[in-house]
């Protein structure tokens, strides 16, 4: 059994790093998982700015090519400004993202702008399914109290 002596009793954690220690590298891999998520849903909104391309190309070279009008037919021009207009905007909502999703991945490799990284989560929850499991992991990871106390040793280094 036991032995009745506390001193002689084996120690708790004989040759395993301590309960913080371990938290410490838990936290670590956990953001830079993150980090790399946010590179490949970057890459995912660089596809989507390919597609925005595509269409304001698309609205542009049709025009080249008149179609027959019909009586009674919208004016193909409406229709050619129709693509670049959708297009157009869709590459600039895609191309906000894929800044957003960059500088996070970026912010959470460095441990940085934390209130950031937070507000990118809340957008990317908006991108249904993948950005809203990316956001609400992200959301867990950085609720931590150590990785708040990780970004606060990083926003305020030792002076030396």
């Amino acid at each position: 059994m036991y032995p009745s002596d506390p001193q002689s009793a084996p120690p708790l954690y004989s040759g395993s790093p301590s309960p913080s220690a371990q938290q410490a590298e838990s936290d670590r891999s956990h953001l830079n998982v993150l980090s790399i998520l946010y590179y490949v849903f970057g890459g995912l909104n660089a596809i989507g700015v390919l597609f925005g391309g595509f269409y304001v190309l698309l609205g542009f070279i049709m025009p080249m090519n008149q179609v027959q009008k019909r009586p009674g037919d919208p004016p193909p021009e409406f229709f050619f400004w129709f693509f670049v207009l959708i297009g157009g905007c869709a590459a600039l909502f895609s191309l906000v993202f894929l800044i957003l999703d960059l500088h996070t991945g970026y912010s959470l490799q460095k441990r940085k702008n934390r209130t950031m990284c937070l507000i990118t989560a809340g957008i990317s929850c908006l991108s249904i399914p993948l950005g809203t499991t990316l956001g609400v992991f992200t959301f867990i990871v950085l609720s931590r109290p150590s990785v708040k106390a990780l970004f606060e040793q990083n926003a305020n280094p030792p002076q030396g």
